[in-house]
């Protein structure tokens, strides 16, 4: 384990980022739990926009392009004799067309930096740097960003409350009211990177517990509203060790009110008759 990037430590620092930067451009081994520094450089990576292909071919990215001798793949009411492969239009109509990829690129380190091509004369379309000082500015804005909550006064709290409470007692769910009160657009959905499930902890961790009783590889063809059902009052009456042993039940109940969670069809499950297994499904 490296002494510039202790494993015991949540975040990374400055520095943690500068010496991750100088051993990826020199190819060194990096002294740290492999999947956190890949999830630390492709999180952070940078297109360079400024080295696309390579100077005797900016613009076609095919991997077919040195031995394909189609013409005409735009199919011009004149026909042409030029080679497809030499167009600027080639990768955008040619049927044919496969993307080169760069195993650096796809798998780790994810990067370019350090790899012995000149740039000018790699032939890929994207190219990808790591950099510390960009990759830290990032995390630093991301950290504040996500700490300062949501930004609405007690008046507007109020007047979104009116709206939507009376709508959800009625039954309607909540992407139902944003699509028919446009006027509410405060809501905005948030999807996690691919392989980053670490952007969103909680929500995965409810996945976890959803696995639980419904193991992969499991068919959802046969799940019935009421087996969905089901499964969600025995998760939401799992105790949560972050909720301080409480149940996000509990935390709802005293937060919302008895009569909204009726409205929402969420029920009580006693602590005794939590089943987190397959056997929920077969009672």
């Amino acid at each position: 384990m490296s002494k510039l990037i202790p494993g015991n430590l949540k975040h990374l620092t400055l520095n943690d980022r500068q010496f991750i930067e100088q051993s990826l451009n020199e190819g060194r081994y990096l002294c740290k739990d492999p999947s956190t520094i890949s999830r630390e450089v492709w999180k952070h990576r940078t297109v360079n926009s400024w080295n696309r292909g390579c100077f005797n071919n900016p613009y076609n990215f095919c991997i077919h392009r040195y031995r394909c001798k189609k013409t005409n793949a735009c199919s011009k009411l004149i026909i042409c004799d030029t080679l497809c492969r030499s167009c600027h239009k080639c990768n955008s109509v040619c049927p044919r067309f496969e993307r080169e990829c760069c195993p650096r690129i796809e798998k780790a380190p994810f990067v370019c930096n350090g790899c012995d091509k000149p740039r000018n004369r790699c032939p890929i379309h994207s190219k990808y740097d790591y950099n510390a000082s960009s990759a830290h500015r990032h995390y630093t804005e991301c950290l504040s960003s996500s700490r300062e909550g949501v930004n609405l006064t007690d008046g507007q709290w109020r007047s979104i409350d009116r709206v939507v409470r009376p709508l959800i007692e009625q039954g309607q769910s909540p992407y139902m009211i944003i699509a028919n009160h446009p006027e509410l657009g405060r809501t905005s959905i948030y999807y996690c990177d691919p392989m980053r499930s670490s952007q969103k902890a909680g929500i995965e961790n409810v996945h976890t517990m959803l696995r639980m009783i419904l193991p992969k590889g499991t068919s959802f063809e046969w799940l019935t509203q009421w087996d969905v059902r089901k499964c969600v009052d025995h998760i939401n009456n799992a105790p949560r060790k972050c909720l301080k042993g409480r149940t996000p039940y509990e935390i709802a109940i005293k937060t919302y009110g008895p009569e909204l969670l009726k409205k929402l069809q969420f029920r009580f499950v006693a602590p005794d008759e939590v089943t987190l297994s397959p056997k929920l499904l077969r009672n």
